[in-house]
């Protein structure tokens, strides 16, 4: 089963994500700010990380730059989730290595489409 560590500071948000996720039989870590997140990716290795960039205790940006200094964190996939419009956050996000970013409103069935390929390759 594929752990999937959601890093989301919105609780409803986060709660939606880690109840689709957990129909679909993945394995969910939640946590609510960038710090735990980062100490989360750390401790709990998952498979993929779905990241929100504006975040409390470091946006999403510094937690990107976070996981990729670390040997324990950099390869993991991450999906950026995010309600941004803005064209320079998709930008640096993909210049930072993400693997897929996804803006909100989005649609629950091409998320987990996308999640799944992923951890398929």
């Amino acid at each position: 089963m594929s752990k999937i560590l959601i890093i989301e500071d919105n609780m409803d948000v986060a709660g939606l994500l880690n109840d689709l996720l957990a129909q679909n039989n993945y394995e969910t870590v939640v946590c609510y700010d960038g710090v735990q997140g980062r100490e989360f990716a750390q401790r709990e290795k998952p498979d993929l990380i779905l990241l929100d960039l504006m975040l409390p205790g470091g946006g999403g940006f510094f937690v990107l730059e976070r996981l990729s200094l670390s040997s324990l964190t950099r390869n993991i996939p991450v999906v950026v989730l995010t309600a941004s419009k803005d064209k320079e956050h998709r930008q640096k996000a993909i210049d930072m290595g993400v693997t897929a970013f996804v803006e909100k409103p989005y649609d629950n069935k091409q998320l987990l489409t996308i999640i799944q390929g992923i951890l398929n390759k």
